[in-house]
C-alpha cells in the first residue's frame, strides 16, 4: 500500500519516538530482478543542533560511486524513475517499477565513491537553528540515493528505498 509522502509528515510531527522521525516509503526504488530498493538507515537522530547525522546505505556490490538526491516528497501514487538503458539495459531482470519519492524539488548533492564494498553514506549535518522543525513539517524532505559502476556503458545498479526525514527538537 503506498502512502501518500504530505501524511508522512503530520504523523512524524506528533510522534515522539526515534523510529518516527524517519519513514521508509513503500514502493520506492529498485533493484536488478526487484521492485524494492535497499533502504536509507539514519546514523544518529535528526534533531536541531546534531551536527554528527548522516544517513547510509548498502548498494550493490559492484557499485563503486552513489549520487544523494533529496528535494520535497512527492505525491502518491508514486512516479517511477525513467531510467532507461542507463539502468535496466545491463540489468538480467527489468523491475516493474522503480518508485521516485523526489517531488518537483530536487537537488543533486554530488556524487560520492563507495567504500569498496557497495557501503556509502553522507554526512547531512543539521543546524542549531529551531525553525527547521516547522519547514520540514510544512514541506517534508525526501532521500534517495542511485548507485552505479563507473566506467562501465550502463552504470546504473540500483534506486534506494526513499527515506522521509522530519527534523526534531
Amino acid at each position: 500500500m503506498r502512502l501518500i509522502p504530505a501524511i508522512f509528515g503530520i504523523l512524524l510531527a506528533f510522534a515522539p519516538s526515534v523510529a518516527a522521525q524517519v519513514a521508509a516509503i513503500p514502493g520506492s526504488g529498485c533493484a536488478d530482478g526487484t521492485s524494492a530498493g535497499a533502504p536509507i538507515v539514519p546514523v544518529g537522530q535528526p534533531q536541531v543542533g546534531n551536527l554528527t547525522f548522516a544517513l547510509s546505505h548498502q548498494c550493490q556490490a559492484s557499485s563503486t560511486a552513489a549520487f544523494f538526491l533529496w528535494g520535497s516528497c512527492g505525491a502518491s501514487p508514486l512516479v517511477d524513475w525513467n531510467l532507461g538503458d542507463s539502468c535496466f539495459g545491463s540489468w538480467a531482470s527489468t523491475p516493474a517499477t522503480c518508485g521516485n519519492v523526489i517531488g518537483s524539488s530536487l537537488f543533486l548533492l554530488d556524487g560520492t565513491l563507495t567504500d569498496g564494498s557497495g557501503s556509502v553514506a553522507w554526512a547531512f549535518p543539521i543546524p542549531g537553528i529551531p525553525e527547521l522543525v516547522a519547514f520540514t513539517l510544512a514541506t517534508p524532505f525526501c532521500y534517495q540515493f542511485i548507485c552505479v559502476e563507473l566506467g562501465v556503458a550502463n552504470p546504473c545498479r540500483g534506486v534506494s528505498q526513499g527515506l522521509l526525514v522530519q527534523i526534531t527538537p
